[in-house]
């Protein structure tokens, strides 16, 4: 009896480390909704960016005419450019109703401004008074007042509208 039994078992061997390639199938599963969710993602922030580009062309166009108002003071020409510009955004955004859209003037003009918004944005003195005052000589501290008024309300409108 010379020799110990338990020398002659072999040492403890560990198994292999578990290998990360390739994953489970789970994780094939969740990296593809991944890839699905950010591809859907990018295609939607694409569409929605460039059905957007009529509101971003329209408040630059309505920050140049402000400043070209705080220029020259010309009151009469901020207000028509400011008319155009947001009745070619609306004539955009609601392609289908154009005939409808197109003759409207002063106070129905900006009701129709209202309602495409969860919020009046051109309710009261804002409106009316200054589509009229386009067409007749008036105060100069009380038009910049108004036209203040009334760039903040188109610049909400733009920007809020759906």
């Amino acid at each position: 009896m010379g020799q110990d039994p338990l020398a002659q078992l072999r040492d403890i061997h560990l198994p292999d480390a578990i290998s990360w390639w390739p994953p489970a199938p789970g994780w094939w599963l969740v990296g593809a909704i991944f890839v699905a969710l950010l591809v859907y993602g990018l295609w939607r922030w694409l569409n929605e960016h460039r059905n957007n580009t009529y509101r971003r062309q329209a408040i630059s166009e309505l920050e140049q005419a402000w400043k070209q108002y705080r220029s020259n003071h010309d009151g009469q020409a901020y207000v028509k450019l400011c008319n155009i510009v947001l009745r070619r955004a609306a004539l955009h955004r609601d392609s289908v109703n154009r005939r409808a859209i197109a003759p409207l003037a002063g106070r129905e003009w900006f009701d129709y401004l209202d309602s495409c918004c969860k919020q009046a944005v051109f309710a009261g003195n804002i409106s009316a008074d200054l589509y009229e005052a386009q067409y007749r000589p008036h105060n100069a501290d009380q038009a910049q007042h108004d036209l203040r008024d009334f760039h903040k309300a188109s610049l909400k409108w733009l920007k809020s509208h759906p």
